[in-house]
């Protein structure tokens, strides 16, 4: 009882905007461990119970909840109680789930007069394919304010697995026009603008139309969000993935898309081959490379499969099968762009659509894209604790690359007006860059190496971070990618 109580107690401070994950209005979370190494200077929230957080939510809705979840069931924290606590005392649920899970949790709720459709709802569509969503409206539906509205939308099936041991992230995101896009799609599905739902208008699957708007703006934050199937997810993905300038990382539950695995190999096609540093990914288990539907095989090159790749990535360090802990699915579907290199305008990618032909062409799907220095950076401390945990590693790969021969220089240890920074490397590479990490481990500036000859390139650093002027103190200077390449530097003013 203790224990369940701390972890509501701490799921209710997580609610309320004292955290800086992406600003007051937007926030993240994961329920596994983070590593805050990589943090820049916000520190992501990991271990985060996410039913005791949803229950928060829901607690604090006064008018309405839209619920559109593919797998609900019982949990630590009885979210459907939650749900039917807030019906009690006048708060307007609507329940949208798949036909395939009818759990006893959701005939809970019918049977306390929510009223619930599934995806075979609409006369002459058996739903067949999944309705894959899952995404949560609060108080969008109340006129008399628009500072309360939040979605909650992520990789998170409302399960007891899920919540416990499956790897999973959750956005929520303060905001009246995304809470807009959001309902038009949730209406799409229930048939009206209603507490009734209306079987003759209600569509799912490729019976939907592109009707939501699509690019926001949240906080300053650029915010992007897309449905499947009606919305060409797979090929705003692929646009996204063509804005990499440095690198690429995701956690994905299943990738089968051959068009998203292309677009990656484009980029590394691009410069890559260099440095193949730049795409790095953690694959579940069940999606690993002796699944022949699976894209972990054309990136370890193997032979037979679609488009392999040449040179290969390597599958015990670069591109890994998860280690999630307590045999959890790595239930993730994000990718990160240049989260490592805060000037190059990093995304971020997520919500419930997995790379496969049935996620883009037929399941109902949300995708939310966020173009963030700070988000990016959240999101790279999970993929972090994800990727060491499966045994990927940074040490040494790129080196190999540079075919072990890399030296980097620094003309004064002390750093009174500025440094010379010079970098050795057998070939000639495009853009290395610099990264300074401050005594805590944090990265507080990168910048580009020029070359200047034969396999040599440099650079004058006087002391500024990402932010402005940084503080005196000590630096480590590191070539991005390659953190056994060090040195050691005393700021002083």
């Amino acid at each position: 009882m203790v224990n369940k109580f701390v972890k509501w107690f701490l799921s209710l401070i997580l609610f309320f905007p004292i955290n800086s994950n992406g600003g007051n209005k937007i926030k993240v979370y994961f329920n596994k461990s983070v590593d805050y190494s990589v943090s820049s200077g916000n520190l992501a929230m990991g271990n985060v119970a996410l039913d005791s957080l949803l229950c928060s939510y829901i607690h604090n809705a006064q008018y309405s909840i839209d619920c559109c979840i593919y797998s609900f069931n019982y949990c630590d924290y009885d979210v459907g109680d939650s749900l039917i606590a807030a019906h009690n005392r006048g708060v307007s649920i609507r329940f949208i789930t798949d036909n395939k899970h009818m759990t006893g949790a959701v005939w809970d709720l019918f049977n306390n007069n929510i009223p619930v459709i599934n995806d075979a709802y609409p006369p002459g569509y058996d739903g067949n394919y999944n309705m894959h969503n899952k995404f949560f409206i609060f108080d969008y539906r109340d006129s008399s304010s628009s500072t309360d509205d939040w979605v909650w939308t992520g990789s998170y099936n409302v399960t007891y697995w899920g919540t416990s041991y499956n790897a999973q992230n959750v956005v929520t995101i303060q905001d009246h026009e995304v809470a807009e896009a959001y309902t038009d799609e949730f209406e799409e599905m229930w048939g009206s603008n209603s507490n009734a739902p209306n079987s003759a208008n209600s569509k799912f699957s490729d019976y939907k139309s592109d009707n939501t708007q699509h690019q926001f703006n949240v906080d300053g934050t650029p915010v992007e969000v897309y449905f499947s199937p009606s919305d060409n997810t797979k090929d705003n993905i692929v646009n996204k993935i063509s804005t990499v300038d440095y690198e690429a990382y995701f956690c994905m539950f299943y990738f089968s898309h051959q068009d998203i695995s292309n677009a990656l190999k484009g980029v590394w096609n691009g410069w890559g081959q260099n440095d193949s540093c730049n795409i790095r990914g953690v694959f579940d288990s069940g999606c690993w490379i002796d699944n022949n539907s699976s894209e972990a095989r054309d990136m370890a090159g193997i032979p037979g499969s679609s488009n392999p790749w040449s040179p290969p990535l390597d599958t015990t360090s670069v591109i890994v099968k998860d280690n999630v802990s307590g045999n959890g699915l790595l239930h993730h579907k994000y990718l990160i762009i240049d989260a490592e290199h805060p000037g190059s305008y990093p995304w971020v990618l997520t919500g419930s659509t997995n790379w496969s032909y049935w996620g883009n062409n037929y399941n109902d799907e949300n995708s939310i894209f966020l173009q963030s220095e700070d988000i990016a950076n959240l999101y790279f401390q999970e993929w972090m604790a994800r990727y060491e945990e499966a045994g990927g590693e940074f040490s040494g790969i790129c080196v190999e690359k540079y075919e072990g021969i890399a030296t980097l220089e620094v003309s004064n240890y002390l750093l009174v007006n500025s440094t010379v920074i010079t970098l050795h490397l057998k070939g000639n590479f495009a853009y290395p860059y610099i990264d300074v990490i401050d005594i805590a481990g944090r990265k507080v500036s990168s910048f580009p190496l020029v070359r200047i000859g034969d396999g040599l390139y440099g650079a004058v650093w006087r002391g500024e971070g990402n932010k402005g002027r940084l503080p005196c103190g000590v630096y480590f200077l590191t070539l991005s990618n390659a953190r056994n390449l060090k040195e050691k530097i005393i700021l002083i003013r």
